[in-house]
């Protein structure tokens, strides 16, 4: 029975992945859509209030990062459980983590460095906007969100930080 439930918890781990990997496909696929509908797809601005769109993709990358942040915490809740139980596999992936050589630090790599990326675009085409005289307002406000989703992003990354200290920290305490 209690071998029976920690082949359920790893297919939850697997299918929390597989979840996961969707969510950094439809990230990539909302900021594209948005920026292609804006811009417009051939480059050329489709009107002047069709590029206030650019102002969603931090708003976008927040949510997605979120649910991702989300089931990566679930996986890491999931896997202390199963380290506790005494599973080898989580046992050994801890030790590897502990000891500098965390092979699961990639994945958090593409979120957060595509968050940057993203929400950067928006900085860089109110820029281009200011300096070419051609709409300041849309300029400081494309800034201004890009910016605040900039923010947002690394508030991200130290509250899961934290809170996976404190998952470690309750590992310590048994």
């Amino acid at each position: 029975m209690e071998d029976e439930k920690i082949v359920q918890l790893r297919l939850e781990i697997i299918e929390s992945q597989k979840i996961q990997a969707d969510y950094l496909k439809w990230k990539l696929i909302s900021v594209a859509t948005l920026a292609s509908i804006a811009i417009g797809i051939s480059g050329n601005s489709t009107n002047g209030e069709a590029e206030f769109l650019l102002c969603a993709i931090p708003f976008c990358c927040a949510y997605i990062d979120i649910l991702s942040l989300h089931v990566m915490m679930r996986i890491l809740t999931i896997g202390a459980f199963l380290r506790s139980k005494g599973c080898v596999y989580e046992t050994f992936v801890d030790e590897v983590r502990n000891a500098g050589n965390d092979p699961l630090k990639f994945e958090n790599y593409a979120l957060n460095g595509s968050s940057i990326i993203f929400n950067a675009l928006p900085i860089f085409y109110g820029i281009y906007k200011i300096i070419g005289f051609k709409d300041s307002n849309l300029g400081t406000a494309l800034i201004v969100f890009g910016i605040v989703g900039i923010v947002f992003t690394f508030f991200l990354v130290i509250r899961f930080g934290l809170a996976v200290k404190k998952l470690d920290l309750t590992k310590e305490d048994k």
